[in-house]
Formats: structure tokens, C-alpha cells, sequence
């Protein structure tokens, strides 16, 4: 009976020291998979970084913008105010 009970207990250590090697083997590749996306993330990070406009660039692409955008309604808003003039002398 106790060698009976010692093969149940050989046979049971057994599986479950095959599962935890397991699961150890999945953690390490899992930790490996985390610091390669580590890695490649700060790589892109660094690529990003290195793209960027100066502050500088940005901002006169900004003044041109605002430039552009108010030529562009400035005879609209012109037009609405002679208008809105128009109607308000009408009455």
C-alpha cells in the first residue's frame, strides 16, 4: 500500500514539476517578447524623435496657416457685414 502511495505521489510531483517547467518556460519567453518590444519601442522613439520639425518650423507653418485662413474669410466676413448693414438700414 505505502509503495502504492509513493507512485501516486512520484507520479504527481512529476506532472506537476512538468507543468511549472512549463509555465517558467512561457514567463521566460514572455519577459523575452516584453524587453524586444522594449527595445523596438524606444528604437521608434528615438526615429520619431529624430523626424520631428524644429519648434521653430512649426510655428512659422502655423503663422502661414492663420495667414492663409484669414485671407481666405476676410472677404467673406466682409461681404456677411455689408450685408447684415444692408438689412439692418432695410428696416
Amino acid at each position: 500500500m505505502l509503495e502504492i502511495a509513493i507512485a501516486v505521489g512520484g507520479i504527481l510531483a512529476s506532472i506537476i514539476g512538468f507543468y511549472i517547467k512549463r509555465l517558467y518556460r512561457e514567463v521566460d519567453s514572455v519577459k523575452k517578447d516584453i524587453k524586444a518590444f522594449r527595445d523596438e519601442l524606444t528604437s521608434h522613439r528615438v526615429e520619431d524623435a529624430s523626424r520631428y520639425l524644429p519648434r521653430s518650423e512649426m510655428n512659422e507653418f502655423a503663422d502661414r496657416i492663420k495667414l492663409d485662413v484669414q485671407n481666405t474669410l476676410q472677404p467673406m466676413y466682409s461681404k456677411l457685414q455689408s450685408i447684415e448693414e444692408y438689412l439692418r438700414n432695410k428696416n
